[in-house]
């Protein structure tokens, strides 16, 4: 937590599944209000940037991302995935995700067991969230990938369907902008037998609730980004137009497009 910022992150709990659930969520940070939006008919979409340093096996990565996308197209959201390097090699040879992010991009950090036992408590731990209280927009989302394959080596679900529903809920958490829990669906604070089997139909969703929610946060996203890129076009053009003073002897100033180049002094 970091508090000057506002940031919070939301811990999940992965348990026994036959003695006791899945404990999802448990959260450390108060419900973040949500400004309420209606739907607009434009296509509402999120770009995720995937980080995969337990070198997921690119077909269960694959398959775990086509679920979580059919899990956001039934709440009215296309998403779309972005790749990213985990090394200095990788950047060399396939330099993504290098920019700054867009307000409507979310990343997806997938981490070892290493990685997550920096974090205190982390052998209860199987994800978090970024979720702001200040009104800025959360983007990154983690999973613990050694918590995703207890339930998968039990054989109560494939490792691509946790890691899907897993990294659903934590994104949940980003867009709705909060740590509460739903009394039912995939923003269910604990998991049983019964919602893993859901899960596996393809039932674990977003309530209509929450969808809404979603929905706007998505909007509002797209908005943002919009009016950056309109800023961001003004300033490059206005950049490109500008003229530069230039201060000579004599007391003199010449003014040249900055297109042109300058004289020799």
């Amino acid at each position: 937590m970091r508090g000057k910022l506002g940031v919070w992150l939301v811990f999940g709990t992965l348990v026994n599944i036959p003695q006791s659930p899945i404990l999802l969520g448990w959260a450390q940070a108060p419900q973040a209000a949500v400004r309420a939006q209606g739907e607009d008919a434009d296509p509402l979409s999120i770009v995720i940037w995937v980080y995969n340093y337990p070198h997921v096996p690119n077909r269960t990565l694959a398959e775990a991302e086509n679920a979580v996308a059919r899990i956001f197209a039934r709440a009215g959201i296309s998403a779309e995935w972005i790749q990213c390097p985990v090394s200095a090699e990788e950047v060399q040879a396939r330099p993504a995700c290098q920019e700054r992010m867009s307000e409507k991009d979310l990343a997806l950090v997938t981490l070892p067991q290493s990685n997550a036992a920096t974090r205190r408590n982390s052998d209860t731990y199987f994800g978090s969230a970024q979720v702001f209280t200040n009104g800025q927009f959360g983007h990154y989302a983690y999973v613990f990938y050694d918590r995703v394959e207890d339930p998968a080596n039990r054989g109560e679900a494939s490792v691509s369907q946790v890691l899907a529903d897993i990294a659903a809920h934590e994104l949940g958490h980003v867009l709705l902008r909060s740590s509460a829990h739903a009394a039912s669906g995939l923003m269910r604070a604990r998991w049983d037998k019964d919602d893993l089997h859901r899960a596996a139909q393809g039932q674990l969703l977003f309530t209509p609730n929450e969808a809404e929610r979603i929905r706007a946060e998505v909007r509002a996203r797209m908005e943002a980004s919009a009016r950056m890129r309109k800023t961001v076009s003004s300033i490059r053009s206005y950049q490109g137009s500008m003229v530069i003073l230039r201060a000579r002897p004599g007391n003199r100033a010449e003014v040249w497009p900055s297109g042109l180049r300058n004289p020799e002094y």
